[in-house]
């Protein structure tokens, strides 16, 4: 598993019980509505306990981007195309190839 996905598993447990005080609270409140006499005197409290969120602050390894081998290639099939230039169109041909299966991979690497 990812930390990625432990991060969203953490903030959604996280944020089940926040709703559920919320409903806790939201329901004395709708009944003091109904009552005549106010909450103090009912012996309720004027407000339920509210639960502070922690920050969480990412890891650098969570921010950075992964290594990844298509810079290189991507290098190498450009120097093809200059090469290809210089001496043969085939070569040039071979790189535009490589540089495009370069560009279409970094697109679409998985993360």
């Amino acid at each position: 598993m990812t930390k990625a996905k432990q991060l969203d598993k953490k903030r959604e447990k996280s944020a089940q019980p926040e709703t559920q005080s919320a409903q806790v609270v939201a329901a004395p409140a709708e009944q003091e509505q109904e009552e005549v006499t106010p909450p103090q005197a009912a012996g309720q409290p004027a407000k339920g306990a509210v639960k502070k969120r922690k920050k969480v602050v990412p890891k650098e390894e969570d921010l950075m981007p992964r290594s990844s081998i298509w810079p290189l290639v991507t290098t190498v099939a450009i120097s093809l195309i200059l090469v290809g230039f210089v001496f043969q169109p085939i070569v040039c041909g071979l790189g535009v190839v490589l540089l495009i299966g370069c560009i279409i991979g970094w697109i679409y690497e998985r993360r």
